[in-house]
């Protein structure tokens, strides 16, 4: 594992972590077609709009920064487990939320992130596109609130223990680290660790 510090952009630290995947299948048969490649970097960033819904006790006042991991992979790159099947070309994973700080405001802003810090990404037309983007968001506890707003917007799939799926503008996960599996939990939490 290689770490590199990229910089600051106002309250935004921006790191970049390169590592070798231990889980993945290559899905070509040559060398020539095995190019696969996954990098992550790890950003760290206050979310303002982390507002809590009307009577909620709102968290937001002593939240901690959010941390973010952006992990790059090519399509031949599969990662097999729960959390990873999810994955496409360009994935985030927001970690450090609480039930209480994990609602349905997050979302936008940071999908606003997203489309300013990843906009050649967004614009190209073989590999990228809001469609090739997915964003995984990690929290101790099932988010309620925040399942129950998103499954009129066209439903939520429990996809296994812990890990929940829908649609808003881009895929996004939810990953409730008390509910996962022994496998998943350890490399999501290897994953954090080393960031």
């Amino acid at each position: 594992m290689i770490k590199e510090t990229i910089g600051n952009i106002g309250d935004l630290a921006i790191g970049k972590v390169t590592l070798e995947l231990e889980n993945w299948t290559p899905m070509k048969i040559t060398p020539e077609q095995n190019q696969a490649y996954c990098s992550a970097q790890r950003m760290s960033l206050k979310l303002n709009s982390c507002l809590g819904e009307a009577g909620d006790n709102n968290e937001c006042s002593n939240q901690k920064p959010t941390d973010i991991i952006t992990i790059r992979k090519s399509p031949d790159v599969r990662i097999e487990n729960g959390i990873g099947d999810f994955f496409r070309g360009l994935n985030f994973i927001a970690y450090k939320f609480t039930n209480g700080t994990l609602n349905k405001n997050v979302l936008p802003e940071l999908l606003g992130y997203i489309f300013m810090f990843e906009t050649d990404f967004l614009v190209r037309e073989n590999d990228g596109g809001s469609a090739n983007v997915t964003i995984t968001l990690v929290v101790d506890e099932k988010p309620e609130a925040l399942i129950e707003k998103m499954k009129p917007r066209g439903g939520v799939e429990e996809k296994g223990d812990g890990i929940f799926c829908f649609d808003y503008y881009m895929g996004f996960q939810v990953i409730v680290v008390n509910e996962l599996p022994a496998k998943e939990k350890a490399w999501l939490e290897a994953l954090m660790e080393h960031h």
